[in-house]
């Protein structure tokens, strides 16, 4: 039985957190972190649309998604994207990973002969990939191995290694998010699935399936998707578009459990034994100085005491997606921007925002069903009232100023007076004078 039949499914109505991420307007996994330095009376200026500073740090503090960036991780970077290195130096740590081998997409050989020796289905990922992307499990043979090695090789980032792993089976996926060293919150990845009511045809109850996630903010743009091998699935096991669900019945659209492809997310700190959150912590020591780290585990049983043969580390993340374990499809969500917060006031020093002159563009988010009219008005009733004066105005797009920066913290405080963070977002955007 699926766990989903034991666990509600959660429900939100953050509708500014879902307009960001459905616009893409900027990056959620950074605009959480930035609203809590917004509470705490700092400025966050936006580089682009993923990330921001802090204005007054020192060092200066940047992130961007849910990554604080440090001008002296450059070779844990490195270590973190290659996944063979990084496969190395789990086992030269006396960590578990799959059985496998890394190997070049132009000379297959070695590859053909693991596959025949070992006569197990396998894994194929490509060594520079991201996202689940060109990512193909269940190879058997060698046409289906060569198929999977050129779709690996599309998502390489333009590099030739490609790994072949045996699969993990039996096991369960999840995800370790570690902040300064500590372990504070698991989510598992669930693979796209929909339960039957006995009248629904899977079509529909995917679409069902979809409006849901139109309303959660870390899903709103990750929909389940039938593509072709999704497709193939459904024949394989007797089913159409068009076939109705006995009541009660859950069905998998696919054996990966990637959120980007329409896949839940479970957030499940408490019923995971404590010895692999110490493996995640171990794991993001080795990525050492980045601080914040997600680390990928499968384990045939999470609750169970740690062996050797029971688990695998399947990679580590520089730039984890923080809003799968605040907005989890199921189970309790968890504050995670609080430990990454204090962890930058532990290790930044924050000085009185000063008189130095910076040129930005205001811009106002608000969800889509509110008139931004009343909003605006304040904000240029603001600006006329410090006597500052817009160089560009497009309200209700935006207005460009060059002002010192203590004003914008003035500008950022008299409009949070007016409108919560949950009304509105003014968001300041560095500009070049």
């Amino acid at each position: 039985m699926d766990l989903r039949a034991e666990h509600s499914l959660q429900t939100y109505k953050q509708r500014l957190h879902v307009i960001i991420n459905r616009r893409r307007s900027l990056n959620l996994n950074s605009f959480v972190i930035a609203e809590r330095f917004v509470q705490a009376d700092r400025v966050p200026v936006w580089q682009g649309r993923k990330g921001f500073e802090i204005l007054g740090s020192e060092p200066r503090l940047e992130l961007r998604g849910g990554h604080i960036r440090n001008p002296n991780d450059k070779t844990a970077q490195h270590f973190l994207r290659n996944k063979s290195e990084f496969r190395d130096q789990l086992q030269a740590n006396y960590l578990s990973v799959a059985e496998g081998l890394s190997f070049s997409a132009q000379h297959r050989e070695p590859a053909y002969q693991f596959v025949a020796r070992w006569q197990k289905p396998c894994v194929v990922k490509p060594a520079w990939g991201k996202q689940g992307q060109g990512v193909t499990v269940g190879i058997r043979d060698r046409e289906s191995l060569d198929l999977a090695i050129d779709e690996a090789v599309a998502a390489n980032q333009g590099r030739d290694d490609i790994i072949l792993e045996l699969q993990f089976h039996h096991a369960e996926e999840a995800r370790f998010l570690v902040v300064g060293g500590r372990c504070i919150s698991v989510f598992k990845r669930l693979p796209p699935a929909i339960c039957g009511d006995g009248q629904a045809t899977i079509e529909t109850l995917i679409a069902q399936r979809n409006a849901q996630k139109r309303k959660n903010p870390n899903e709103c743009r990750l929909p389940i998707v039938l593509d072709g091998s999704r497709l193939r699935r459904l024949a394989k096991y007797g089913y159409s578009l068009n076939t109705v669900l006995p009541s009660g019945e859950w069905y998998c659209i696919d054996e990966k459990a990637s959120i980007s492809t329409g896949g839940d997310t479970f957030e499940c700190s408490e019923y995971i034994a404590d010895d692999y959150k110490v493996i995640a912590e171990q794991v993001a020591e080795l990525a050492a100085p980045v601080a914040v780290v997600g680390v990928d585990i499968m384990a045939t049983d999470f609750q169970q005491p740690v062996r050797a043969d029971n688990y695998i580390v399947l990679e580590a993340n520089s730039g984890p997606a923080i809003t799968g374990h605040r907005y989890p499809s199921y189970g309790r969500p968890v504050d995670v921007v609080a430990p990454i917060y204090d962890y930058a006031q532990h290790h930044f020093h924050f000085s009185p925002i000063g008189s130095q002159t910076i040129a930005v563009a205001v811009t106002i988010f608000v969800p889509r069903q509110d008139d931004p009219s009343p909003m605006w008005q304040v904000v240029l009733d603001l600006l006329a009232e410090m006597n500052i004066e817009p160089e560009e105005s497009d309200a209700p797009s935006r207005v460009v100023i060059t002002t010192i920066e203590k004003d914008l913290l003035q500008l950022q405080q008299r409009f949070h007076q007016a409108f919560s963070q949950q009304q509105a977002a003014l968001i300041f955007s560095q500009r070049t004078p």
